[in-house]
């Protein structure tokens, strides 16, 4: 029960936002979600995503720009997938108090089912002790962001669980031989 609440109290994004370069606005509500089955595969924007046993999420509606959020129980770590119009170079979108502190672009296979990522990492203020890692990538036509927000003393045990989500990460069978023609 107190699971479900702090879920239920957890931000959720302005879903209509369909570019990267703008600020994510305020929560508009849980209602516009819809619950993940845990242990149950996600597919969208021709990537598939098995939902680990325990994690908890919810998709995004389908005119919207967040895709998936998923969450850890036990770490308390949230993963979130978005798709936006190309900008051009694929990037983070700015977060309102979190300070960039690293940006690469290069052809890191950190997520397998992407190629030429770019990796950028931004921390909030000392009081929200929060890490956002984000991995960017264009993939049929959009703008997708992977992002995984880590709590204050998470990091590590996050980098861990999520580094085996960006691992079971695949292209769709349709966005596989398109990426073959």
């Amino acid at each position: 029960m107190i699971l479900l609440w702090w879920l239920l109290a957890c931000p959720k994004p302005d879903l209509r936002v369909d570019s990267p370069t703008e600020v994510i606005g305020e929560p508009k509500g849980v209602e516009t979600f819809r619950t993940i089955d845990p242990s149950k595969t996600w597919e969208g924007a021709g990537l598939t995503l098995s939902v680990p046993s325990g994690w908890v999420g919810w998709e995004g509606p389908p005119e919207g720009s967040l895709l998936l959020t998923l969450s850890d129980p036990v770490t308390k770590v949230q993963f979130e997938i978005w798709s936006f119009a190309p900008s051009g170079t694929p990037g983070p979108r700015p977060r309102k108090g979190c300070e960039p502190i690293f940006r690469d672009r290069s052809d890191y296979r950190s997520v397998p089912a992407l190629s030429s990522v770019t990796t950028a990492t931004c921390t909030g203020p000392a009081a929200a002790a929060i890490t956002v890692q984000g991995w960017y990538a264009l993939h049929q036509g959009r703008e997708i962001h992977l992002e995984a927000i880590y709590p204050s003393g998470q990091l590590f045990a996050g980098q861990k669980v999520i580094g085996e989500l960006l691992r079971s990460l695949r292209r769709t069978s349709a966005s596989q031989r398109e990426s073959e023609r």
